[in-house]
């Protein structure tokens, strides 16, 4: 139910979006936002490629970076900075909160998400002079359990 609701509200926000600045209402477009509500976040555009031509539609890489790149013009997707990696996104929803935190290892590249209602609402409570945030994002960098168990079993070789 809670999933439906997410994809309702990007589709509104999309139609809106497109009615609003006068752009057309393609059917590659739609399959695209399916596609990327589906892909757990952080992905990149070739994984989307991916999922769009397994489910049914024909698309260049070309079409889905300009459809990405539309959404987060529509405020319902985003680009992910991880250091070292090739550009990621994520389906951006209002209704989930404000704070991404994120643990990203510094060796293979996994990320896991974390909740953190406390430093979430210490972050919605502090005020910035002549600038109001959208949403807040924080990277930790390092090592996961597993790339610092095979460090340390090579170590000792």
């Amino acid at each position: 139910m809670n999933e439906d609701k997410r994809k309702q509200r990007a589709l509104r926000s999309l139609d809106d979006y497109l009615a609003l600045h006068r752009k057309r209402r393609t059917p590659e477009r739609y399959a695209i936002l399916e596609a990327a509500l589906e892909l757990k976040p952080p992905f990149g555009l070739e994984e989307l490629e991916q999922k769009v031509v397994t489910g049914g539609f024909r698309v260049s890489k070309a079409t889905v970076y300009n459809a990405m790149s539309l959404f987060a013009a529509a405020g319902i997707a985003r680009k992910v900075r991880l250091e070292g990696r090739a550009e990621r996104w994520e389906m951006a929803d209002p209704a989930a909160g404000q704070l991404k935190v994120r643990l990203v290892c510094s060796r293979c590249g996994k990320v896991r998400e974390l909740k953190d209602p406390e430093l979430a609402r210490t972050l919605s409570l502090r005020r910035f002079t002549s600038f109001s945030p959208a949403f807040f994002e924080l990277y930790v960098s390092g090592a996961c359990t597993r790339c610092r168990g095979k460090a340390g079993r090579s170590s000792r070789k």
